[in-house]
């Protein structure tokens, strides 16, 4: 299961909605979930996909612009939001925690390391998934399900200018990510 984000901010498209539709289309197993940036229903979204499709890996995917064009794959997700811009209804939190009282950071269940590996788009492990819908997304979703595989993943921001190349290059490394943690 890989779930991506809408466009947000004035942008027009959301790399990590871009690739995870491309990716879709490749592989026939992959069920995609778009998701609102909209705090509190993303989440809430999130885990009620997942109690009704029972996968046995979970990507998440957000985009993270503007950055090297490499992909992070997060570690750690922090208890707090602190947005340092709107989401798409409005919202601007933070500091706050996400869960009042849970846990002050909660982990991806996936050996990230092992997941590194030759790949058309570097790969880097990250121990920072930024405070905005990324981090509470992953944050709830590890919260909810501690023993499901998962790990949030931050794209480059890729755009149509960049050219369907870079976009197919996107989606060869996230297919390789998938198949190391699947072996795992």
């Amino acid at each position: 299961m890989v779930f991506a984000f809408e466009p947000f901010g004035g942008a027009s498209v959301n790399a990590s909605l871009e690739v995870a539709r491309r990716w879709a289309e490749r592989d026939s197993e992959l069920v995609v979930v778009a998701l609102p940036v909209v705090a509190g229903v993303a989440e809430k979204l999130a885990v009620e996909a997942i109690g009704r499709v029972g996968p046995t890996l979970c990507l998440a995917l957000g985009e993270a612009a503007p950055e090297p064009w490499e992909i992070r794959l997060e570690r750690t997700y922090a208890n707090e939001d602190h947005f340092r811009i709107p989401d798409n209804a409005g919202n601007q939190w933070g500091p706050r925690p996400i869960e009042p009282g849970g846990a002050a950071v909660q982990y991806s269940t996936l050996d990230l390391p092992a997941l590194l590996g030759d790949a058309p788009v570097p790969l880097r492990v990250s121990d920072d998934a930024g405070r905005f819908l990324c981090n509470r997304l992953a944050y709830s979703l590890a919260s909810s399900y501690p023993g499901l595989p998962l790990a949030f993943l931050h794209v480059p921001g890729w755009r149509p200018e960049h050219g369907t190349e870079k976009l197919g290059a996107l989606v060869e490394t996230l297919a390789r990510i998938k198949a190391r943690a699947l072996q795992r």
